[in-house]
């Protein structure tokens, strides 16, 4: 293998057998909830996050809701996550407090309009801004939704730094301890954190 293919194995190895038996849906500790959705050409694909005190965090559900993101059935199987009560083990449960979408691709104003659509849910829009500087999360701003070449109305939408972003992250899955900024993971085989997601999670390295 190549020097860093093998490295990236070693990783997934390592993330593979740290992972954790939740006993409920939300492992103790968990204070909110957010989730990330991607845009494919034929599929959403999203996450369940929650994090704690001092930016601790758990990786609650990844899953796939294949359709074209043009459909609104697959928005409405969005939905579903996005609406559901996620529980402890004595019963009682958080909804998700934010969900961003990515809008990069060939369905950016699909997106606009299922977020302009869902914001009293706080579902929100976002778009990568590939140079370095630019920070994690940047204000919104509106911008025009437009649909046979005119505008059908406006959304918000959130410039993420790339760059930044990914080094936060890649910087709290170094953290060895349980605590401050680390990352758990669950055992669990409904859950999606399988060897593939680690292999994706870890694939990218600074330069």
């Amino acid at each position: 293998a190549k020097p860093h293919l093998a490295k990236i194995l070693t990783y997934e190895e390592e993330f593979l057998k740290r992972r954790e038996f939740y006993e409920a849906e939300l492992p103790k500790g968990v204070l909110c909830l957010t989730c990330g959705v991607d845009t494919q050409k034929e599929r959403l694909e999203y996450e369940v996050v929650g994090y704690g005190r001092e930016d601790e965090s758990w990786g609650i559900k990844k899953g796939v809701i294949a359709g074209k993101p043009d459909k609104e059935d697959v928005w409405e199987e969005l939905d579903k996550v996005i609406d559901k009560v996620w529980t402890f083990k004595n019963g009682k449960g958080l909804k998700i407090s934010l969900t961003f979408v990515d809008s990069g691709g060939l369905y950016t104003q699909d997106v606009y309009m299922q977020c302009k659509k869902r914001k009293n849910k706080r579902v929100f829009a976002i778009k990568g801004a590939n140079r370095a500087d630019t920070p994690f999360v940047n204000p919104p701003k509106q911008v025009k939704i437009i649909n046979d070449k005119k505008t059908v109305g406006t959304t918000w939408l959130y410039s993420i730094g790339v760059d930044s972003g990914k080094e936060k992250i890649m910087s709290n899955l170094q953290m060895k301890e349980i605590g401050e900024r680390y990352c758990h993971f669950p055992l669990n085989d409904d859950r999606g954190y399988d060897k593939e997601y680690f292999t994706q999670l870890l694939s990218e390295q600074l330069t």
